[in-house]
């Protein structure tokens, strides 16, 4: 099921697990990026201060990303936000929006470098306001 005119898809990240350690010399800082495909549009969510390797989001993993009529696939991955050099990728995956319904559904979603991330995910006409 490709996206609607004005149709948002609504993601809260819950907690990640056994993510691949990116991170040098300090814990990690994860966050969450979301691109819609193949329109390119991103949302983000807050980056996890010291998440390290089992980040848990509580209540700031929430991000709404507006979709095209074309979209038919999200990439879902997980990013280190570093101060000083830019942000590493840790993995990702892809989302098939024809799975995500208007009802809010729990997913756990494998990472394709190892681990797990678990979120929630739902379609809304309404974007943001919706949460």
């Amino acid at each position: 099921m490709a996206a609607l005119a004005n149709e948002f898809l609504l993601v809260e990240a819950l907690s990640a697990s056994d993510l691949k350690n990116r991170a040098v010399l300090f814990s990690m800082d994860p966050y969450v990026k979301l691109t819609a495909q193949p329109s390119g549009a991103t949302a983000r969510t807050k980056a996890v201060k010291g998440g390290g390797r089992g980040p848990k989001w509580k209540g700031a993993g929430r991000c709404a990303l507006k979709l095209a009529p074309a979209d038919a696939r999200v990439l879902v991955e997980v990013w280190n936000q570093n101060n000083v050099t830019p942000p590493d990728r840790v993995g990702g995956c892809q989302l098939d929006l024809a799975a995500v319904l208007d009802d809010a559904q729990a997913l756990r979603l494998p990472l394709d470098t190892g681990g797990e991330l678990a979120l929630t995910a739902r379609r809304s006409a309404a974007g943001p306001a919706d949460f």
